[in-house]
């Protein structure tokens, strides 16, 4: 079965928490996926939940999304991305202080895309992020036809963070960059 909400100036659907004390990470609403098995027995495949990211006061609802998948698991759903009250989105860490697999866009001094190495030990040669491009072929197979590649070039140390960026491409009748 379906479940359908229709409306000519756009459809609606509300969850609200009725409280006056929401304070930073409760709940404020929930959407649970499942999944029926051969047995009948339903599990927890996925979540959306929204929660306080601070607690709340009249004009200050500060609010983070967060996405969960369930793995091997079925009784345990993960965290997997986080969207939080300041627009970053967050992937595989809950504290933008980790610093790792993190994507940022802000408005307030211009967009940034950041991708950081979480190594206190960086070595000449590690490899600090990568952006990989794919196509398509006729099969269904993705296949890398360039790379943007940034490197350390020396150690780094505090206050010394040599790198070098490196643009890599697929040569005609080749799949490799």
């Amino acid at each position: 079965s379906n479940f359908q909400i229709a409306n000519a100036s756009g459809p609606r659907l509300c969850i609200a928490r009725n409280d006056t004390s929401v304070a930073e990470g409760n709940l404020i609403g929930a959407l649970d996926f499942y999944g029926n098995d051969s047995d009948g027995t339903y599990e927890l495949c996925g979540r959306i939940l929204a929660e306080a990211d601070a607690d709340h006061t009249d004009g200050s609802k500060l609010t983070r999304l967060t996405f969960y998948t369930a793995g091997s698991d079925p009784d345990v759903a993960e965290e997997r991305l986080r969207i939080d009250s300041g627009g970053r989105v967050l992937i595989g860490h809950t504290d933008p202080a980790e610093n790792n697999n993190m994507f940022e866009v802000s408005t307030t001094y211009g967009g940034r895309i950041g991708f950081l190495r979480n190594d206190t030990t960086t070595s000449a040669g590690n490899n600090l992020g990568m952006l990989s491009f794919y196509g398509n072929d006729s099969n269904g197979t993705y296949q890398e036809s360039a790379r943007i590649q940034v490197d350390a070039d020396l150690d780094h140390a505090t206050g010394d963070k040599p790198g070098r960026i490196t643009f890599l491409t697929s040569p005609d009748g080749s799949n490799t960059v």
